[in-house]
């Protein structure tokens, strides 16, 4: 017999005093889900095995139906049981979302199999064999009936993911950063895509009905544990991790990225996992976010290790790991001093910083003439003012960059604090020169260093403005017009 979801009964004439009003409104959610269960194929083994094959044809499920197992289900309150109609409607739901998320393309190449046996205890290993033919890919994962819906939809988005970025593979498997799956899949499940989990209850029902083209056939309708509100988003996700990591600080990049012995299951998963979702989360709000985590995946191929191809994904953003780091640090900042009002936009941030970095001045073309307000960069305080001029000027400028720091938006923060570290670096030297005795070494030291910071400037101009032409539709930082504007 077939095992469909709660949805049915609305279609089969369910009759109303079996179903609540609440739960009648909560069944309608299931229409587009059973409507995909409906598109499936189905065959059943002489043996009572179970193989059906998703609405898209990518996923084909093998296992028991709930009402054949031999043997009582592992008890476990955090578990869910599989059963293979119900699974095959989650794996379309969660790749449906995983596109959607990403902006991936919506077709496939690899068919995926999944085979569930009896569940022996609580938290089996899972196996996922990727296999190459001549044509393309094929995975198949062998998992137990029964595992934590979280670690189900992990699973399941990884392979998603693996699916997609082996794609351009030849010969080797990619290696997916450890992070992406587990940051993704929390991201789902904030937003209620664990409730695409299903799972049978006790309850059932026997109905008749034109099932998968079968004609008048009997079909088991399994009630779910708790029908699913898909409908429902949790919008704050920063709330959702913070309370996943309690206490705890988030992990670091060094530690998301080479995760060591971590568990199936526990605190050191949950932190884990809390740290990958921030971070993923962030990933996707930079300019671009989710475009270049598809971007991400399609280098993969072309690289052994995915640290390479994830720079060459956001470039722009990250030169070197190095920057990814710092502008971590702050995220992780930001979120442990989380204060709403305190964090500028994007384009907010943009203007506070230029309007630290350039200095106002009063120009006079001639003697008489009325003074007009014009604009000096830094690099022109550098070259062109005096001495004592110079560096009062530009200990002020580090002071106020230190304090607004904290307020820019990430990607901003990070550019501010690389001016910071500029500024400071040479004030640092100029200082040791004012307590040495003077050389020609120490002359060549003070060129050098002018002529380093000068530089450095330049560099961090040129990545200020690829920020502005990120997509923020006013004039250029330093052009007159704006910064009239702005004051």
């Amino acid at each position: 017999m077939l095992d469909i979801p709660q949805a049915c009964c609305r279609r089969f004439r369910w009759p109303s005093s079996q179903v609540s009003r609440a739960g009648r409104g909560e069944v309608s959610l299931w229409v587009g889900i059973c409507a995909a269960l409906l598109t499936s194929s189905l065959a059943v083994g002489a043996d009572g095995w179970l193989s059906i094959v998703s609405s898209s044809g990518q996923f084909t499920v093998r296992g028991l139906p709930v009402g054949q197992l031999k043997s009582a289900p592992v008890s476990h309150s955090s578990l869910v049981v599989l059963d293979p109609s119900l699974l095959v409607v989650t794996c379309e739901t969660l790749r449906t979302a995983v596109v959607r998320e990403l902006g991936l393309p919506t077709g496939w190449q690899g068919p995926i199999f999944i085979q569930l046996h009896p569940a022996r205890s609580g938290f089996e290993t899972v196996r996922v064999h990727a296999m190459r033919s001549a044509e393309r890919w094929s995975y198949r994962v062998e998992m137990p009936d029964e595992m934590p819906s979280g670690r189900l939809i992990r699973l399941l988005v990884e392979v998603i993911l693996l699916e997609h970025a082996n794609r351009g593979a030849k010969d080797t498997r990619v290696e997916l950063p450890p992070w992406l799956a587990p940051g993704l899949a929390a991201r789902l499940e904030a937003k209620g895509l664990d409730a695409a989990v299903l799972s049978p209850a006790r309850s059932v029902a026997v109905v008749r009905g034109n099932f998968l083209g079968a004609g008048n056939t009997e079909a088991t309708v399994l009630m779910p544990d708790r029908p699913a509100a898909l409908t429902q988003v949790r919008t704050d996700e920063a709330t959702v991790v913070r309370n996943r990591l309690g206490a705890q600080p988030a992990l670091t990049v060094e530690e998301l990225n080479w995760p060591a012995d971590l568990p199936v299951d526990g605190p050191g998963r949950a932190r884990y996992d809390a740290s990958a979702h921030l971070f993923v989360l962030e990933l996707c709000r930079l300019r671009d976010g989710p475009s270049r985590l598809c971007g991400l995946l399609e280098r993969l191929p072309d690289h052994l290790n995915w640290q390479v191809a994830f720079l060459e994904a956001f470039r722009g953003h990250f030169d070197r790991m190095v920057d990814v780091e710092k502008w971590w640090s702050l995220v992780v900042t930001r979120y442990t001093n989380h204060d709403p009002g305190m964090t500028l936009s994007f384009e907010e941030s943009l203007q506070r910083l230029d309007e630290v970095l350039y200095t106002p001045v009063e120009v006079r073309l001639e003697k008489d003439d009325l003074p007009h307000q014009s604009q000096v960069s830094l690099q022109t305080v550098l070259l062109e003012w005096k001495p004592a001029l110079r560096l009062a000027t530009l200990r002020d400028k580090a002071a106020r960059l230190a304090a607004l720091q904290p307020r820019l938006a990430p990607e901003v923060a990070l550019v501010a604090e690389e001016y910071r570290d500029a500024l400071t670096g040479y004030l640092n030297l100029a200082q040791a020169r004012l307590t040495a005795p003077a050389s020609k070494l120490g002359t060549d030291a003070r060129l050098a260093s002018l002529r380093g910071t000068v530089n450095r400037l330049h560099q961090l101009d040129a990545r200020r403005q690829r920020l502005w032409a990120s997509g923020v539709p006013v004039s250029p930082p330093g052009s007159p017009q704006r910064d009239r504007r702005a004051d």
